[in-house]
């Protein structure tokens, strides 16, 4: 039985539960889309569908910028350097 996806700004895509699973693993498809299929009265948030494991992997941390001690302490130099002439 074929699963209807719906997120927003895309266009809805057919789909098996198993392509469902392996692309909510994969990030492809969001926890937080809509899902129909034939049986259902309305759409429904993907997760509560049954079949569905809600174990998704949170979604992956934003890389932070370090700035390098070396680029620190020039930059300081240099700062002090002006200040003194």
């Amino acid at each position: 039985m074929n699963i209807h996806i719906k997120e927003p700004y895309q266009q809805p895509r057919e789909l098996t539960l198993e392509q469902v699973q392996l692309q909510l693993q994969n990030g492809t498809i969001s926890p937080e889309a809509l899902a129909w299929r034939a049986g259902l009265s309305e759409w429904v948030p993907v997760l509560s569908l049954p079949g569905i494991s809600p174990e998704v992997p949170p979604p992956l941390p934003k890389e932070s910028k370090k700035t390098s001690q070396k680029a620190i302490c020039a930059f300081l130099l240099v700062l002090l350097g002006t200040i003194y002439y």
